[in-house]
């Protein structure tokens, strides 16, 4: 027989507008509706199961209870976690990025792309996750042969590779040098199923050091032309370094 007062607490919990009686909304429902229709706040999952007779006529019902508690916390917990880590990846200043590896090596599925590579590349993560090849076909053709290589000892060892290289801006076609830190991942067999990076865009530190060379560089020729002589000794009195025009005068060589 129907458990009536299991069906009245079904029926409480019910959130239909217009709390039409269970026995006129269960026939109308499958199993697996009655178990979403039934979910309870209170952590109780309830399952109402109609049972027929030879004629097909339902004549009874089976209610069964099961406490979901656990399972609720732990989605929670889940997609509590989820969301810091995405807002981790999406607000970081690096580009942050995930793919595996296929046949391929260097068109394996992107399956992640932080939003920080539009505003250093003006690429979204979409046209990375939708063409899993685009990534090195915008590295710069002078960079490309080393970052293949690159890649290669990646996919044999576990050692993680920090490389220097440059990507064309989608909007401006200027050149942007990036300092990725790769490391792959290998299943039980050793075999490498994917990679992991985190790319920094380093351009401007790179105009610097270009700027600081070119200025040494001036400053060298500066002083070999001119009639002086710049000197330098450590502690023991031994000349480190000299230069300057001058130094013909005395019969000595720049440097010894």
């Amino acid at each position: 027989a129907t458990d009536g007062r299991r069906l009245a607490v079904a029926h409480a919990a019910l959130s239909q507008p217009a709390k039409q009686p269970l026995r006129a909304i269960i026939p109308s429902k499958t199993v697996r509706e009655l178990g979403r229709l039934l979910q309870q706040d209170d952590g109780e999952e309830t399952t109402i199961t109609p049972l027929k007779d030879v004629s097909g006529n339902i004549t009874h019902y089976v209610s069964t209870g099961k406490d979901i508690t656990a399972r609720r916390r732990a989605e929670e917990a889940l997609r509590q976690s989820e969301e810091r880590y995405r807002l981790i990846v999406n607000n970081v200043q690096e580009i942050i990025w995930e793919a595996s590896v296929g046949a391929d090596p260097l068109a394996g599925d992107v399956r992640l792309v932080s939003s920080r590579v539009e505003s250093i590349l003006g690429y979204t993560p979409d046209d990375f996750i939708g063409d899993p090849g685009l990534w090195f076909q915008i590295i710069h053709p002078a960079d490309l042969a080393a970052v293949i290589e690159s890649t290669g000892r990646l996919l044999s060892s576990p050692a993680p590779v920090t490389r220097e290289y440059r990507l064309r801006h989608k909007h401006t076609g200027e050149y942007r040098w990036m300092e990725d830190n790769v490391a792959a991942q290998f299943d039980a067999a050793g075999r490498a199923t994917g990679l992991q990076g985190v790319a920094r865009d380093i351009t401007e530190r790179k105009r610097t050091e270009q700027a600081l060379r070119e200025s040494e560089e001036r400053l060298r020729t500066v002083i070999a032309s001119a009639p002086i002589v710049l000197w330098a000794v450590d502690r023991e009195g031994a000349v480190t370094f000299s230069a300057g025009k001058g130094l013909e005068a005395m019969g000595i060589k720049p440097g010894a």
